[in-house]
């Protein structure tokens, strides 16, 4: 929904996008650094507000933290302010689905309701569609989303639009889901729309509308928002180095490459340590292929492996044909076809 069908004025608007980009940014900081957030917890200065708690608490849950997310949520059933402590109930209902518990996260729903504030409701029912979703409960998951689509709360909004369209997309319904995410892209709320845009262009790109996934998947790498602009800057720059623009790939690479995304860096380590190599930046591309030798994707880290072994080839021997066995032990056919022949041509 626009400022203008919502009746704001212009200029409120751009303080309240402002405002945003400055209180994710903050959000962001905080849950790459839990010790932080603890500190400021001890000193009683982490300052929450509705928003604020539900997305420190959920966040981190979702990142594993699951310590101080609890510390979080805590904190917020501790404040004097119902709508805060109705946050903290339902960041314990995260914290629980993340534990796979989900009886007590739906238990923690329910506690979080007695609180008839539309916000705190809307929240709610995203989180008990989360959690359908989760148990393959799809058509009641949907039920939850479209309902919570049709509340006012646009952050809520966004992010049902955005769950229920890539439940659509994955089985198949792309149509019904490029629908849905309008809802998600015209929320305004600053770690929604990119996340709506990179699957958006997913389902372009998948459809051969490449010319239409760029424009998307640039503005996903450029939002700098964790859970869309790793794989956004991978996609761009696997698409841009198909077209040939190496410039342009390699920009895309470095910059999924400089988030440390656990998937996304490596992958895009890889081909930009292929880009390097191209260029004789022998030292560059090395980093790049140890950095994807240690992903958590055997056949990625393979890939590491081998490409590592490559360059070692003709300076130490022994370390490369290690290299390169490690990548015939895990590789998929053709990571240990390209092993097995750097091994054929050191004669090992």
């Amino acid at each position: 929904m626009s400022s203008e069908q919502a009746g704001e004025d212009p200029d409120e608007a751009l303080v309240a996008a402002i405002l945003d980009a400055e209180r994710e940014a903050q959000l962001a900081e905080l849950m790459r650094s839990p010790a932080r957030v603890e500190a400021l917890i001890e000193q009683n200065a982490l300052g929450l507000d509705f928003d604020f708690a539900l997305d420190l608490g959920g966040g981190l849950a979702a990142l594993g933290f699951l310590d101080t997310a609890r510390l979080v949520a805590l904190s917020a059933l501790a404040d004097g302010d119902a709508k805060v402590l109705a946050a903290g109930r339902l960041a314990l209902g995260w914290i629980e689905l993340k534990r796979g518990k989900h009886r007590k996260a739906l238990a923690a729903i329910d506690d979080a309701v007695g609180n008839t504030d539309l916000d705190v409701l809307a929240e709610a029912a995203y989180l008990r569609g989360v959690i359908l979703e989760s148990r393959g409960k799809h058509a009641q998951a949907a039920a939850e989303y479209e309902r919570v689509i049709g509340m006012p709360r646009r952050r809520s909004a966004g992010l049902a639009a955005l769950s229920l369209a890539e439940m659509l997309s994955a089985a198949g319904h792309d149509e019904q889901a490029v629908e849905v995410l309008a809802v998600a892209l015209e929320c305004g709320v600053a770690h929604v729309v990119p996340q709506a845009a990179l699957q958006l262009a997913l389902i372009r790109d998948r459809s051969g509308d490449v010319e239409g996934a760029i424009p998307l998947y640039r503005k996903a790498m450029e939002s700098g928002v964790p859970s869309a602009a790793p794989r956004g800057a991978f996609h761009l720059g696997e698409i841009l180095r198909g077209a040939g623009d190496v410039p342009g790939a390699q920009n895309a690479f470095k910059t999924a490459y400089a988030t440390g995304d656990p998937e996304f860096a490596p992958k895009a380590g890889i081909n930009l340590g292929i880009i390097y190599m191209d260029a004789n930046r022998v030292p560059e591309a090395f980093a790049c292929f140890e950095t994807a030798a240690g992903s958590p994707d055997r056949n990625v880290a393979a890939l590491g492996h081998c490409y590592v072994g490559v360059v070692l080839a003709d300076t130490d021997p022994a370390a490369a044909e290690r290299h390169l066995r490690t990548a015939m032990k895990q590789g998929d056919r053709q990571v240990k076809e390209l092993a097995s022949d750097v091994l054929r041509r050191l004669g090992r």
